[in-house]
């Protein structure tokens, strides 16, 4: 799934992307289960580093773990973004926020991507995945090129 993979060249073609101009990159290795015991794991405190740190856009991942970080307020409203309501609210996966203060209602945060290559054909995730997107995300229509490929 990873650089210089079917899929990674795909995406890279689908949205045009020049490797000359700049980097698209695709982490493959960060391994945890938020919706576990996340303490402590350094993979867990990868992901919380990349996310704060405004570097990761999306992340895909069983859905009780996209769940698990949506929960904390690290994941986008998706009701926030117009053309990913637009286009995928019928694929809304829903999370209570741990901050009341912020809505004491469910908060779509992420998209179900069942259906996708990621799920089938490439069987990166035979359990289903979720994607959410980074809620300080600087690039939102980089996502949606994500997810038209996703399923094209």
């Amino acid at each position: 799934m990873g650089q210089s993979s079917a899929f990674y060249n795909g995406f890279v073609g689908y949205a045009g992307f020049d490797l000359k101009q700049g980097v698209v990159e695709l982490e493959c290795a960060n391994y945890c289960k938020p919706s576990g015991r996340a303490t402590g794991n350094t993979y867990y405190e990868k992901l919380i580093s990349m996310l704060d740190g405004k570097v990761d856009d999306i992340w895909v991942a069983e859905a009780e773990d996209v769940i698990a970080i949506g929960e904390t307020g690290r994941l986008m409203d998706l009701n926030t973004n117009d053309a990913l309501k637009e286009k995928y609210s019928a694929r809304f996966v829903y999370c209570m926020p741990l901050d009341e203060s912020y809505s004491d209602r469910p908060v779509p945060i992420g998209i179900d991507l069942s259906g996708t290559a990621l799920v089938g054909e490439y069987s990166a995730y035979p359990n289903g995945a979720v994607l959410g997107v980074n809620a300080y995300t600087q690039r939102p229509d980089q996502v949606i090129v994500f997810l038209d490929y996703l399923f094209q």
